[in-house]
């Protein structure tokens, strides 16, 4: 199953398996081998950070981690990346933020008036 996920990002890359979890560091491949780092991570939360670094070409543990980490940092920049790579696991996307309205606004429009000065007592 994991490895179908590693082959699954490998494909969104357009990458192998092999050039997914091979030793080069070109950008695109290690931009890949790092989302795939994030798809098991969230996909197979109870699984080590050891057993992710050995799916995706024997990486270290701490590999994993500045993997899952920079991978979480593109995703709040590029939400096609996102919404891909949460697709992949069955997470839908996050909510959009609720815009906050402010209590003394919803009181002043509670009370149906037009003039924004009161007057004094």
């Amino acid at each position: 199953m994991q490895t179908d996920l590693i082959g699954r990002v490998a494909a969104l890359f357009d990458l192998t398996r092999a050039e997914l979890t091979s030793a080069t560091r070109k950008r695109h491949i290690v931009e890949a081998r790092q989302a795939a780092a994030w798809v098991l991570r969230h996909a197979y939360p109870r699984i080590s950070l050891q057993t992710i670094g050995e799916q995706i070409g024997g990486r270290d543990h701490t590999t994993v981690i500045y993997a899952i980490a920079r991978t979480a940092e593109r995703m709040r920049t590029n939400p096609v990346l996102d919404t891909q790579l949460r697709a992949m696991i069955g997470d839908p996307p996050p909510p959009p933020p609720h815009r906050r309205v402010d209590n003394a606004m919803r009181w002043w429009a509670t009370q149906g008036r037009d003039d924004p000065l009161v007057a004094a007592a």
